[in-house]
């Protein structure tokens, strides 16, 4: 009798757990139906969020300057053109610019035996970092910073200057470092929903030759 009475509350036991393990297994498989299209749809925006690019306006423009060496006899031109993008809020825009320098001045950097060395023309990049006083003013005052290099081949004059001075340091290509700090306004005029057209004057330091600077900039904010 007893031995009747402990298999049959096994057997109940037994199918107790039976049934509970079944019913755990039926709800797992319920959450993980439900589930499936919520993390689709989860995969998808993630991956729709992260293909989405930024709306942030762009800027083309060209520049012109006129810098004055203390240093030099003349004033040294430059042209340049560039591109940028705004941050979000519109406050700062960070650009490339690409100058080109008409017969510019010697290295400040170079050895006293290489600082006859000159060129007929200079290329290079800079990179422009701009913080808006009220960038959503028509006219708003400006900080920038600008830093990079220019770069040429020496001309025939210092070439043949280094064949007959041995004294002198071989007349090689030259690398001009350019820092420039200053101070502008923007006026700007939309054109259309989104285009805008702005002029920029601009004057400033370049440290590194101890040099003023005036410019006039003009372009197109996209």
């Amino acid at each position: 009798m007893l031995i009747q009475l402990s298999h049959f509350k096994f057997t109940r036991v037994h199918q107790a757990l039976l049934s509970i393990i079944t019913l755990i297994c039926t709800l797992t498989q319920l959450q993980g139906v439900d589930a499936h299209p919520n993390t689709s749809y989860q995969s998808a925006k993630t991956t729709q969020s992260k293909s989405h690019l930024s709306d942030d306006p762009m800027y083309f423009l060209s520049r012109y300057s006129l810098v004055v060496p203390d240093n030099a006899t003349e004033m040294v031109t430059t042209a340049s053109v560039g591109f940028g993008v705004f941050s979000e809020n519109q406050r700062h825009a960070y650009g490339i610019r690409f100058s080109w320098l008409p017969n510019p001045p010697e290295n400040p950097l170079a050895d006293e035996n290489a600082s006859y060395i000159r060129m007929n023309n200079a290329f290079g990049p800079l990179f422009d970092w701009r913080f808006f006083i009220n960038p959503n003013s028509r006219m708003t005052f400006y900080t920038v910073a600008s830093a990079g290099f220019v770069f040429g081949s020496p001309n025939q004059q210092s070439k043949d200057l280094a064949k007959k001075d041995d004294s002198l340091a071989e007349a090689t290509n030259q690398v001009l470092p350019v820092f420039e700090c200053g101070l502008g306004v923007v006026f700007s005029k939309k054109l259309g929903a989104e285009n805008e057209f702005f002029l920029n004057p601009e004057f400033g330091l370049v440290p590194g030759l101890s040099a003023p600077y005036i410019s006039i900039s003009a372009g197109f904010n996209l």
